[in-house]
């Protein structure tokens, strides 16, 4: 009861300002909406169908308004990202993809050790979510790590695999949603669509030069 409640006083409470109804109505049903998603307080994919049924309802929006935006194209977008990373993950893909890098990046240990973790976390999340190659890799890490007895090795690969799954995202259109975000956004203030590979041009040499730059000696 704690969402409905929370709306219902901020919808009151933004009326009594002198606020327009649709203002309000839409306060109240964000409010409540977020409120469910925080607390859980009924499955998060239903209390993400409240808005499509609530507006509509408040007399905000019609319901093809209300729907339309689940078939723009940014929402088809992270929905194949979402189905690919998946796929990946249920495969077993990007394990092997781990390993081989590893092996063919890594050598005989140490700095070399530490770039093939951070490159494999950068190359694994441009595709996937950020924290999967970093579930993925710490375990690989740890193993590695229980066979040293260098302290700063251990710190290093550990931030690498960090490092290396933050800035992977910015390679692809797909790797993290701001990315999808600002491509809609932006075919809506240009009228030009900011396609794939355009994005790659720029992000992929840009997680190459971060990747590769904290291995470089001082």
């Amino acid at each position: 009861m704690l969402g409905p409640m929370a709306g219902a006083a901020l919808g009151l409470g933004m009326s009594g300002a002198g606020f327009d109804a649709a203002v309000c109505w839409t306060a109240a049903i964000t409010l409540t909406t977020a409120v469910w998603w925080v607390f859980e307080s009924i499955p998060i994919p239903a209390a993400s169908f409240l808005p499509f049924v609530a507006v509509p309802h408040a007399g905000v929006l019609r319901h093809q308004q209300a729907t339309a935006a689940l078939g723009n194209p940014v929402i088809l977008l992270l929905m194949g990202a979402f189905m690919l990373s998946r796929g990946l993950e249920k495969s077993g893909v990007h394990e092997r993809f781990a390993l081989a890098m590893i092996r063919f990046v890594g050598g005989r240990g140490g700095p070399r050790l530490v770039l093939a973790f951070m490159l494999t976390a950068a190359a694994i999340s441009m595709w996937v979510s950020n924290t999967a190659p970093v579930l993925m890799l710490t375990p690989m890490a740890l193993a590695l790590l229980g066979r040293s007895s260098d302290e700063r090795f251990a710190v290093n690969a550990l931030l690498g695999i960090a490092y290396g799954a933050s800035i992977g995202g910015m390679g692809t259109l797909i790797g993290t949603p701001p990315n999808v975000i600002f491509a809609g956004i932006y075919a809506q203030a240009t009228g030009e669509q900011f396609g794939f590979l355009r994005w790659m041009a720029i992000g992929v040499p840009a997680v190459a030069a971060l990747s590769t730059r904290p291995a470089q000696p001082p």
